[in-house]
């Protein structure tokens, strides 16, 4: 939500600047690479020591149908069961485990201090010509994602839960459900512009 992508949402550098003036004042802007490819969520559950994946999710941040119109915040996710394994036609398993290996270089970068991280991991990855890239990481069980994992988490996720706070999550294997999910949106005209 409020990224300005050049070529979506304008062409030249003036007119990036001109966007810039419209809509911030004065004070920081934040200009990043522009990556190509196909974005996936992945959620670790995480004890401090031990560290279970889910399947990985893909969102849609524009608002409009056909993947148009300007981000949002997430309008809906989708997981994928192919009768084999929870991988999208853009990803292959040697990503999936690349982007696993990310988040738990996070997770023990972070357990080098006094206590490890007993939560979720949140990992936002895209799929590039160059390999996976990080897009962002998120501490919480949110956005839409999470309803699809709710959904095939077959497990109940209270005793997951306890056994995370328990540092016990090596005691539990999260089992998944072989199924398609789909989360969409419903939204107030407008949104996210003039809702």
């Amino acid at each position: 939500k409020g990224v300005f992508v050049q070529e979506d949402h304008f062409d030249s550098k003036e007119e990036g600047l001109d966007l810039y003036k419209k809509c911030c004042k004065d004070g920081d802007i934040i200009l990043e690479e522009k990556l190509y490819g196909e974005e996936f969520s992945l959620f670790t559950f995480s004890d401090g020591m031990n560290y279970q994946h889910s399947p990985p999710i893909k969102d849609f941040k524009r608002a409009y149908e056909n993947n148009k119109g300007p981000n949002t915040g997430g309008m809906g996710s989708i997981s994928v069961w192919n009768g084999e394994n929870y991988l999208f036609n853009f990803l292959d398993n040697k990503d999936l485990l690349e982007a696993q290996r990310i988040n738990e270089l996070v997770l023990e970068k972070i357990r080098e201090g006094d206590i490890g991280y007993i939560g979720i991991l949140y990992g936002s990855f895209i799929k590039t010509l160059n390999g996976i890239k990080v897009i962002e990481f998120n501490c919480r069980f949110g956005d839409s994602e999470a309803i699809n994992i709710i959904e095939l988490l077959e497990n109940d996720l209270g005793i997951v839960f306890s056994a995370m706070i328990r540092e016990k999550l090596d005691q539990v294997e999260l089992r998944w459900k072989k199924i398609n999910t789909v989360v969409k949106y419903i939204v107030p005209y407008g949104y996210p512009v003039n809702p």
